[in-house]
């Protein structure tokens, strides 16, 4: 064999070596998910392949706090909406809820889903030291954060009582076992129920909440009804929670007199 074809030859040879390189993992390059090309994704993300975010999340775990408050706090949760009126036809989706980030004892929450997950939207809770949550502000993509005036609500207490509730969540209806994909939990139940007339037609809405100690809401059920038909239907099901990455330990308590002023001054910094 002359120079000319020895070198044709181990030209092939190197090339036929870097395309079975390339094509580990299902022809996605090596190691990295072939649905996702770049890489990795963040496991927190619900609009990720398989719609719970490209890597399997990290192992469950309790939150330090009994509400869930803590930062980096995930919960992920598959849900199931029907409101036909909107559009909405036995839809299937995901969604996270993140604890991001903890200023003068205000915590600012995300909820971020598969459906719209260009427009995450979330809450400012407030936490003081005798174990009371309170509901301080809301936010949304696009729009300028919107903060409650005193007297702030008490939306969550530790311990929880059964002769509590709130505005947002309703009256505690006890406790009782509650089964979701992330396992079955002695959970309290919230229920709360609102009514009117729309165009003559009188309507219903029923809300009920689940939630367990030092991990928060572990199913949500919203129930709408007119004349006796359910006419929009919206339920959360917990499938994992754990902390996304190591927490902050710089917590502070929520003090009604204080925390607020310093808290609105460092949003304007």
């Amino acid at each position: 064999m002359n120079r000319k074809s020895l070198l044709f030859c181990v030209l092939v040879l190197i090339l036929g070596i870097s395309l079975l390189a390339g094509c580990g993992g299902g022809g996605g390059g090596g190691n990295k998910d072939p649905l996702n090309p770049t890489g990795p994704t963040d496991p927190t993300d619900p609009t990720g392949p398989g719609g719970g975010g490209g890597n399997p999340p990290p192992a469950n775990c309790l939150s330090s706090d009994y509400f869930g408050l803590e930062v980096n706090y995930t919960l992920n949760y598959d849900c199931f909406l029907n409101y036909p009126e909107k559009g909405y036809h036995n839809v299937s989706y995901t969604m996270a809820h993140t604890v991001l980030s903890e200023d003068s004892g205000v915590f600012k929450t995300q909820k971020k889903d598969s459906i719209y997950p260009g427009y995450p939207y979330g809450d400012y809770i407030g936490k003081s030291a005798d174990g009371n949550y309170y509901d301080i502000g809301a936010w949304e993509t696009g729009e300028e954060d919107f903060f409650y005036y005193e007297p702030y609500e008490i939306i969550y207490k530790n311990p929880m009582s059964s002769d509590f509730s709130s505005g947002r969540y309703g009256s505690v209806d006890g406790q009782e076992n509650v089964t979701v994909p992330a396992g079955t939990f002695n959970a309290w139940k919230f229920f709360n129920s609102h009514d009117g007339v729309d165009e003559g037609v009188p309507w219903t809405g029923v809300f009920e909440y689940y939630f367990v100690e030092n991990i928060g809401l572990v199913k949500y059920v919203y129930t709408e009804t007119k004349n006796g038909e359910t006419v929009f239907y919206e339920t959360w099901s917990l499938t994992s929670y754990y902390l996304s990455t190591s927490a902050s330990s710089a917590v502070h308590s929520f003090n009604k007199s204080t925390n607020l002023g310093a808290f609105r001054k460092l949003k304007k910094t």
